[in-house]
């Protein structure tokens, strides 16, 4: 492959200091990395990046997430749990979509009861499988009933794959296609005659989605106010081109950042040999390369307890030094080589970006050391080993484990299967905690998925954005960027 060669070239002093000024009085100009911004069915398949950050800004749900990544109101102005968790009502405030028609609950419950279908695509299904029922009790008042306790519930409502689309959507924001660009204004407010007024401009966006070199490009010279959608793939791209550090804003991402052991041969099938694999990794500087120093190396899949029996269970080898884990590694393989003959190359399927070449790098080397050839092939090519680099859309331990259960449909692990599918359906707190606990050491001893860390997200944004939050979630909501009233 050739080496990587910046898409963009550094910028003139002069450019950046341009960048640096503030503007007032003109809309805010977003580009999201990666396809143009269309209102898509998440009910079809994963929302890109785009049309993710469109349908939040058109087409709320029920709740939404603040700039922090917090729970706010939406559809929904309030809302109460019952006392067994069992039961969410919800209370719908007045909306109109922006066809002029109004939203009512039967509208809502149908985006709910289409999301949760058994040929329903959406990402969120199997996280929303709890949920037993969803009806409109009265043209306001929805209730969602659950076959057990879920917490996060909120959260899972809260994401623009549950964004109520009917009628366009309800806002916050209001768009109209020009161009290839979005235009986005707030909802209408009307002054003391009930008169509609203008919006301040600033109160207004612009929306398109472009690929990571030319979005980068636009905000050095300052034509761009906001870019979304970085990943560890593109990071590069943004070290290179912005020449403030403190306009490539990281968040603390919550997630799972591994490879998935997906080959099916004698080598891979070996659980000391896929432990080899993992205990190889550098992941302090895999990390670092990846993601630069706010990156977070972890070997657990699990971030935090959760609601699980245990703490987050770890491979017994995560004491070691990282010097003690190769020699380790390296004593597997050759037992491997003597009992078996030479290893086969290891397909690492990966992305064309600047960033997979540099995890691609860092993993070749560290197996080179255990005398283990890696071998790049294209995402949609045979491999051995596939890249996950997932959001979770809540703090769920479920969502954690389900996501590493799987190197593929007919291989899943059987005793972390049982486990998980014990903690769904549990019918108390300790019990599904320690249901959750024996999933988590099954994902643990049978070693199909080598964590790496936690996912890297990233954005720029200027110094206007005073409202702009990194967060857990890494959700940035297009009406959440300017303090009111600036």
């Amino acid at each position: 492959m050739p080496p990587f060669r910046p898409l963009i070239p550094l910028c003139a002093f002069a450019a950046a200091l341009a960048a640096c000024g503030e503007k007032t009085g003109t809309p805010v100009v977003v580009s999201v990395i990666g396809d143009k911004p269309v209102l898509a069915n998440a009910d079809r398949g994963p929302l890109p990046p785009a049309a993710a950050v469109l349908a939040g800004a058109v087409a709320e749900g029920l709740v939404a997430m603040d700039a922090t990544g917090q729970i706010e109101p939406a559809l929904a102005e309030r809302w109460i749990v019952t006392d067994d968790g069992l039961s969410y009502i919800f209370r719908l405030r007045p909306a109109t979509g922006a066809n002029g028609k109004p939203i009512t609950a039967n509208d809502v419950v149908r985006r709910l009861r289409a999301a949760i279908a058994r040929s329903s695509r959406n990402p969120l299904r199997a996280d929303l499988a709890l949920i037993d029922s969803v009806s409109a009790t009265t043209p306001q008042i929805i209730e969602i009933r659950l076959r057990a306790p879920r917490p996060p519930l909120l959260n899972l409502l809260a994401q623009p794959e549950m964004a109520v689309t009917i009628a366009g959507g309800a806002g916050p924001l209001r768009q109209k296609a020009e161009d290839g660009v979005i235009h986005l204004t707030p909802l209408p407010e009307v002054d003391e005659d009930g008169e509609p007024l203008p919006p301040a401009p600033d109160r207004t966006l612009r929306l398109r989605g472009e690929r990571a070199a030319l979005a980068v490009t636009r905000f050095v010279r300052g034509e761009v106010d906001l870019v979304l959608g970085g990943g560890y793939g593109d990071l590069p791209i943004a070290r290179l081109g912005v020449l403030r550090g403190r306009d490539v804003r990281v968040d603390p991402a919550e997630g799972l950042f591994g490879l998935m052991i997906a080959g099916d041969t004698p080598f891979f099938a070996d659980p000391d040999i896929r432990r080899a694999l993992a205990m190889a990794i550098d992941r302090q500087a895999l990390m670092v390369a990846v993601g630069g120093n706010d990156a977070r190396p972890d070997v657990a899949i699990l971030p935090e307890r959760y609601r699980s029996a245990a703490d987050p269970a770890v491979p017994r080898w995560a004491g070691l030094t990282q010097a003690d884990r190769q020699a380790s590694a390296h004593a597997i393989v050759a037992g491997w080589r003597g009992r078996e003959g030479p290893p086969p190359p290891i397909r690492i399927a990966l992305p064309a970006t600047p960033g997979a070449t540099l995890l691609f790098g860092r993993l070749a080397a560290d197996w080179l050391a255990l005398g283990l050839t890696a071998v790049r092939v294209a995402e949609g090519d045979a491999a051995d080993i596939r890249v996950v680099d997932a959001l979770a859309p809540a703090p769920s331990a479920i969502w954690y484990l389900r996501t590493a259960l799987c190197p593929a449909p007919a291989r899943c692990d059987p005793a972390a299967g049982d486990a998980l599918a014990q903690a769904n359906i549990a019918d108390t707190a300790a019990a599904r905690g320690q249901a959750l606990a024996e999933a988590d050491q099954a994902l643990v001893t049978a070693a199909h998925f080598i964590v790496l860390g936690r996912p890297v997200r990233w954005a720029l944004a200027t110094r206007r954005l005073t409202e702009f939050r990194e967060n857990p979630r890494a959700w940035h909501p297009l009406n959440h960027l300017i303090a009111a009233g600036r």
